[in-house]
């Protein structure tokens, strides 16, 4: 439980640049807020850097929906100013302003911002794991990188430079992440312990050697990371929040019907009319919005696996009734790909 600081102490100096004798250069905010935690983090180190000794930055939120991530930069006087956000985010992205003017040696002057473009987004292919990959992870990058999706250190790093660019989406594109992400208790099989990677070349001029490996055979995997299912949850949630405490939406998108890590428990098949596979999948998608209440939206793409049945209103309708089992926070999407 963080401590909260007392009335008197609340905004001011949790970030104060000293010099002998005297308060030199200050940074005011909310330090229960991330986003202006961030912020003034960033100024703290501009104001270092530039030797700027005398400022004052005042990091202030006043709410207006209508204005998301907004903000102003005001000169109160010669040596303080104010960045008032009409969200946490809207503050933060003044604060970073204000930090890059500084580190270019701009003059901060007077201005209000608001973004045009509203979601400015990465579409990230994440190789989970060999066993629920992503969606082509047949070359070296991806299989080099599947430990690093499961390092904290990596994650901050990319999501604090994210933010620094005003970046406000994170979409992560897979085939079927749930078995690596989530535990179902209708299904308790299915969750996977541990990462693996391919332990077998795969030569990029040979398109069909994904196909050819056999999984079950003895040798084929390659163990990176000894995690049980409930850490890995646990690390996804972390990654998730941090990524909200910097204005990042998590969207999740998947190809259909992949069942990979599934297929084979409990009656699960590739087949889209298979009652146990339609089940799990619905399943999945409520458990993976429950555990991870940050994920803004599921989205879902052709993928060749889905067979065209039918394009009536009927048939559209009854796939969307069957989806609103959707959170109040989330959406779903069709990607056409």
């Amino acid at each position: 439980m963080k401590k909260r600081l007392h009335p008197f102490l609340y905004l001011l100096s949790v970030l104060v640049i000293l010099l002998p004798g005297r308060l030199a250069a200050s940074v005011e905010y909310d330090v229960n807020i991330p986003q202006l935690v961030f912020a003034a983090q960033e100024l703290e180190g501009a104001l270092k850097e530039t030797e700027r000794k005398n400022l004052k930055v005042s990091l202030i939120i006043k709410p207006d929906e209508a204005l998301p991530e907004a903000f102003q930069i005001r000169s109160i006087e010669p040596t303080s100013i104010e960045i008032i956000g009409t969200d946490a985010t809207g503050a933060m992205y003044g604060g970073l302003e204000v930090a890059d003017l500084l580190r270019l040696g701009l003059p901060i002057e007077d201005q209000e911002r608001a973004p045009f473009v509203k979601k400015r987004g990465i579409k990230f292919n994440i190789p989970l794991d060999a066993r629920t990959p992503s969606y082509d992870d047949t070359g070296d990058s991806a299989q080099n990188n599947i430990e690093t999706v499961w390092d904290f250190e990596f994650w901050q790093a990319y999501l604090d430079d994210l933010a620094r660019y005003r970046y406000n989406v994170l979409s992560l594109w897979t085939t079927h992440p749930y078995p690596s992400i989530i535990q179902l208790e209708e299904y308790p099989e299915v969750a996977l312990d541990d990462v693996y990677r391919i332990g077998v070349d795969i030569y990029p001029h040979n398109k069909n050697k994904w196909q050819d490996v056999d999984f079950d055979q003895l040798g084929t995997l390659k163990l990176v990371k000894k995690i049980s299912i409930e850490e890995k949850i646990a690390h996804w949630q972390r990654v998730f929040q941090y990524a909200e405490d910097r204005g990042i939406e998590i969207y999740l998108f998947h190809w259909n019907v992949f069942t990979f890590g599934a297929t084979g428990k409990h009656g699960i098949t590739q087949d889209q009319t298979n009652p146990v596979t339609v089940d799990y999948m619905r399943k999945s998608v409520r458990q993976a919005l429950l555990t991870y209440p940050q994920i803004a939206g599921i989205g879902v793409t052709a993928g060749e696996r889905s067979k065209t049945l039918s394009s009536t209103p009927t048939v559209k309708a009854l796939w969307m009734r069957r989806s609103n089992s959707l959170t109040a926070r989330s959406a779903l999407f069709f990607a056409d790909t």
